[in-house]
């Protein structure tokens, strides 16, 4: 695990110095890569950038890489939730989400807890912001080649089986969430 988050700071690391990571001072330090995007500024990051560059498209995933994936996926995401309970702030996304899983029909799927629906706004899109970029930083992980130019992946938000939000296809790193 040590080895995962070694590479998950040194892609941090390279995607801020490559500008693409925004927020305040305190949110810089905390997240683990750039995919993020506060609900600040996301509407300054939408207008200077074109759709047709930042569409989402989610990798396509074999039936094997599909299990190592999400396999990895819930290994890392309870790690970060045992960072989370150690009152690491840089983890406390992690507490509002029981699971992220790749389908091949339905792409990164997002289950949250009901604690995820009390959240304002700008909280959910943080969270949202942290799940994608963990589901991002997880496919290099089972070697995928993901450039730190690739659009961030499309996400749908449920809570228990109901759509509750999702990325928007043109601006992945917009959400939608329901009132």
């Amino acid at each position: 695990m040590h080895k995962t988050k070694g590479l998950i700071l040194v892609l941090t690391i390279g995607l801020l110095l490559s500008g693409c990571g925004t927020g305040s001072t305190s949110e810089k330090s905390s997240h683990k890569s750039s995919s993020k995007v506060t609900a600040s500024t996301t509407s300054k990051r939408s207008n200077s950038t074109s759709s047709t560059s930042t569409q989402s498209t989610n990798p396509k995933l074999s039936t094997k890489q599909q299990t190592a994936y999400n396999d990895t996926m819930s290994h890392a995401l309870a790690q970060d939730q045992k960072e989370a309970e150690q009152g690491k702030k840089m983890y406390q996304w992690s507490k509002y989400v029981q699971s992220i899983s790749y389908d091949i029909d339905n792409g990164y799927i997002v289950k949250v807890g009901t604690n995820f629906q009390q959240l304002n706004t700008a909280s959910k899109t943080s969270v949202a912001n942290h799940a994608q970029s963990f589901a991002q930083s997880q496919l290099i992980m089972i070697g995928k080649n993901i450039k730190a130019t690739s659009p961030a992946p499309y996400l749908v938000f449920k809570s228990d089986s109901t759509t509750i939000g999702h990325s928007k296809k043109s601006v992945p790193t917009e959400f939608d969430f329901t009132k």
